[in-house]
């Protein structure tokens, strides 16, 4: 692919002609999430050059209005590619976009930036050098944080990117099953808090559970306003959430349990929480009461590092009032009524030996409430 002298031509042909073109773009892509409504004006608020000897990126940072009187941003990486738009480049199986060059006169075809392997690799390696692009007003940034170079450096053989087709409102790109960055479509000024509490966890504290925060794109205008456009991370391996996973664990139980043990055996478990399982409800439910422990566990580890940076405003504890710790408490009293007048009211028309566990939950109403009190006056 040529490689086009560093001038503004091309930007400004692209401000200009892609508010004709990108409706119909837009609608073709599965991550633009208002298909339905209709558009009543865009307007190009930049254009960022992202140009190699081999390949010729532009993002694109477009403000959609609606005819309804909302508006939103979408960020729209694009590429420059010869031939015919529609094949064989483009991966993602959509249209592209022509416009017409104000300075050659020629017709410039386009397509999905994330369609392209070598625009995804400069990416990368454009965070490995913490690079920065200038557009018509600002400035796209790629930053790497703590750690990547650990993970992988410009140096390394290339990292084969694969794009997630499953997602909808935005894109990850997976980097050799190491490294996986997830680009922003529908984007906003200000503090992206995925990004923010990613890279606290990942840099400020000892928590390791997670995905660890290896770089960003972010795009930083004249006026200082700062727009987050993507995040790179750790890839790490999964088989679903958590909720997937006790679901599965629950259908597994019931074919291993007898009609006569289900029930005995999830009452005498669930009221066991924190000891010793029986013998005959561990052969039965097997390891999941372990991984849910282990998950409760995950969690509060996670609730403290969260509260472990004192000198961290963002993120210090704050004081929690006397006021709000008895609308805290009433708002669960409340709850815990509502929750408890259904129990009592549906009973009846549960099964027998499931009607007796309902009765001694109901018993213990106004130990609850107790415990609720004793929050409020604590």
């Amino acid at each position: 692919m040529m490689k086009p002298p560093l001038d503004r031509s091309l930007q400004t042909s692209l401000q200009k002609d892609l508010p004709r073109v990108l409706p119909a773009f837009l609608r073709s892509r599965r991550w633009f999430a208002a298909k339905a409504r209709a558009i009543d004006a865009i307007e190009i608020m930049d254009v960022v050059p992202m140009i190699t000897e081999i390949v010729q990126g532009y993002f694109v940072l477009a403000k959609i209005a609606y005819v309804s009187g909302a508006a939103e941003t979408y960020g729209v990486p694009l590429v420059m590619v010869k031939g015919d738009v529609q094949t064989p480049n483009n991966s993602q199986g959509a249209p592209g976009l022509t416009i017409r060059d104000v300075e050659s006169n020629d017709d410039l075809k386009f397509l999905d930036a994330l369609s392209d392997p070598d625009l995804l690799d400069f990416l990368l390696r454009a965070i490995a050098c913490d690079m920065s692009f200038g557009g018509l007003a600002g400035q796209l940034r790629a930053v790497s944080g703590r750690g990547f170079h650990a993970c992988w450096n410009a140096s390394e053989p290339r990292l084969t990117p694969v794009v997630n087709r499953g997602e909808q409102s935005n894109n990850s790109v997976m980097y050799g099953k190491r490294l996986i960055l997830k680009v922003y479509r529908r984007v906003e000024a200000g503090i992206n808090p995925d990004l923010e509490v990613g890279a606290f966890l990942t840099e400020k504290t000892s928590f390791r559970n997670i995905a660890s925060v290896r770089g960003h794109l972010e795009y930083v205008s004249t006026s200082g306003a700062t727009i987050c456009l993507g995040i790179l991370q750790d890839f790490v391996p999964n088989q679903g959430d958590a909720w997937q996973f006790t679901l599965s664990d629950l259908s597994g139980f019931h074919a291993r349990a007898k009609p006569s043990q289900a029930s005995r055996v999830a009452h005498s478990s669930v009221f066991r929480l924190g000891e010793e399982q029986p013998p005959e409800s561990k052969k039965i439910i097997g390891e999941y009461m372990d991984w849910a422990a282990l998950l409760g566990r995950r969690t509060a580890e996670l609730h403290l590092a969260l509260a472990s940076a004192v000198d961290e405003p963002s993120f210090a504890p704050e004081p929690f009032s006397t006021l709000e710790q008895s609308e805290v408490a009433e708002n669960a009293v409340e709850l815990l009524a509502f929750t408890f007048q259904m129990l009592r009211e549906q009973s009846s028309t549960l099964p027998e030996d499931i009607r007796q566990q309902a009765r001694e939950i109901l018993g213990r109403e106004n130990r609850l409430r107790e415990r609720l009190r004793l929050f409020a006056q604590s």
